[in-house]
């Protein structure tokens, strides 16, 4: 099932509290439904009041939850605070998840790929981007897996503007923080990044 304007939904229904009760009605009812694998699909903004209320386990204990940003933000990340991203979420990096984080909560990721437009940088916004990806599975007992995926556009071609997912060192703009990463031969997750990876 997939709601496109949920915030205009708990405009109309009377605000978030009575919008997440409604929403949690339906969670259930998924969640005993026949396939048994239907899922709920909001997209929300950052901003939105009912997003602190649907990531609570109480809402639903699996969530798959993905955020979007902009590649200058891993830019501004790695020329600000000296650290980059994992290539895998088998050995994640702290640091990074521990900077991104609380950057993604203040909403200056919106605020740092604006300003990266406007002083000249690539306007990549729509030819790419990272997902950051948020996996809690019910019953699991390592909490949230984070990951960051990539998507770029597969052709140039103006009649095949279809995107394909990536790694996140496989976006074009970040093209030349992996160079640097390679040339320097730099650690990504304990492993060295060479020539040939």
């Amino acid at each position: 099932m997939f709601i496109d304007s949920a915030d205009a939904l708990s405009d109309d229904f009377g605000g978030p509290a009575k919008t997440f009760k409604l929403l949690k009605t339906i969670v259930n009812v998924l969640a005993t439904s026949r396939p048994p694998r239907s899922r709920l699909i909001l997209p929300l903004p950052t901003t939105s009041p009912l997003l602190p209320l649907l990531l609570n386990p109480s809402f639903s204990p699996s969530l798959v939850h993905i955020r979007l940003h902009s590649p200058s933000v891993i830019s501004h990340i790695d020329s600000a605070f000296l650290t980059y991203p994992p290539l895998n979420s088998a050995s994640p990096e702290p640091k990074f998840w521990n900077i991104l984080i609380p950057l993604t909560r203040r909403n200056e990721g919106e605020s740092i790929a604006f300003f990266s437009d406007l002083i000249g940088a690539e306007a990549s916004c729509v030819a790419e981007g990272i997902a950051e990806v948020c996996v809690r599975d019910k019953g699991s007992r390592k909490g949230i897996i984070r990951n960051l995926e990539g998507w770029r556009l597969s052709s140039t071609e103006v009649a095949e503007r279809d995107f394909e997912v990536c790694g996140w060192h496989e976006v074009p703009s970040l093209a030349s923080l992996v160079v640097k990463l390679k040339s320097g031969k730099a650690l990504i997750d304990g492993h060295e990044v060479s020539d040939g990876s």
